[in-house]
C-alpha cells in the first residue's frame, strides 16, 4: 500500500513539473511575441497575470515571476501563500490597475 501511494505520489510530482514546464515555455513564446518589435521590452515582473487555474495559470506566472491575480470561482480552493490578488468576481479586476 505504501509502495502504491510513493508512486502516486511521484506520478503526481511529474505531472506538475510538466505542467509548470509547459506554463513557462508558452510564457517565453508570449514574452518574445510582446517584445519581437519594441525598443523596451516588456518585463515579467511587470505584468500580472489573471487567471482560475491555481496549477497552469497562478503557478506558472509566479514561477516566471509575475504578478498575480487568482479569479477564485465559488468552491475553488483558497489561493496558496505568494499570490499577490485574489477577486471572486471579475468587476475587482479594473481596481487593481
Amino acid at each position: 500500500m505504501e509502495r502504491a501511494k510513493e508512486n502516486a505520489r511521484s506520478r503526481g510530482e511529474a505531472e506538475a513539473k510538466r505542467i509548470l514546464a509547459d506554463a513557462k515555455s508558452a510564457a517565453d513564446a508570449a514574452f518574445r511575441e510582446l517584445n519581437e518589435n519594441r525598443s523596451v521590452p516588456i518585463l515579467p515582473q511587470e505584468t500580472l497575470i489573471i487567471g482560475d487555474s491555481l496549477t497552469s495559470d497562478i503557478a506558472g506566472g509566479l514561477q516566471y515571476g509575475m504578478k498575480t491575480c487568482y479569479y477564485r470561482r465559488p468552491g475553488a480552493p483558497a489561493a496558496p501563500a505568494g499570490v499577490d490578488y485574489t477577486v471572486t468576481a471579475l468587476s475587482q479586476i479594473p481596481a487593481l490597475f
